[in-house]
């Protein structure tokens, strides 16, 4: 996507600190990080979040996560946050998918921190109503065959013999 950051690092037009890349990912240290090895996973093709990748790539995604991960403790962190975040309330900065992996160390500054409010059991029997329903309308939808693409019959190709010299 042009003007797209991640894909002209993907291009190699823009340099980056890549540890590892395939012909669909590339991870590389991240330049604003939260603490030091904090690593982006990135796919090469333009998906604007983690719902538009097809689901063969995302858990092929997951899958160069956790081997990062193993590295990340081997390099010797003492844990590992991974982070996503969906759309601009979510604090996504980027058009393009990104998957963190921030390494923890004792003591570090990185602090994950919010102020859970205070639900009710019937608020949360209210909630989870409403999530069960919409992941039975999705299985529904799910289920359904896919409605026929109805298009205007083409004109028949009529051939017609000839005769004489072609």
């Amino acid at each position: 996507m042009e003007g797209c950051i991640f894909c002209s690092i993907a291009e190699g037009t823009t340099p980056s600190f890549k540890v590892f890349e395939d012909n669909l990912f590339i991870v590389a240290l991240d330049i604003n990080p939260a603490n030091r090895g904090h690593l982006i996973i990135v796919p090469r093709t333009h998906f604007r979040n983690l719902i538009e990748m097809p689901d063969q790539l995302y858990q092929k995604m997951f899958s160069i996560a956790r081997a990062m991960m193993v590295v990340l403790i081997d390099y010797g962190a003492k844990g590992v946050n991974m982070l996503y975040s969906l759309g601009e309330s979510a604090g996504q900065k980027s058009p393009h998918m990104i998957l963190h992996l921030i390494p923890r160390y004792d003591n570090d500054k990185v602090h994950f921190v919010w102020e859970p409010p205070k639900l009710t059991e019937a608020e949360l029997r209210e909630i989870q109503a409403a999530i069960k329903a919409k992941i039975a309308g999705q299985e529904q939808k799910e289920q359904q065959p896919p409605e026929p693409v109805r298009k205007e019959p083409e004109k028949p190709i009529i051939l017609q013999r000839r005769t004489g010299a072609y």
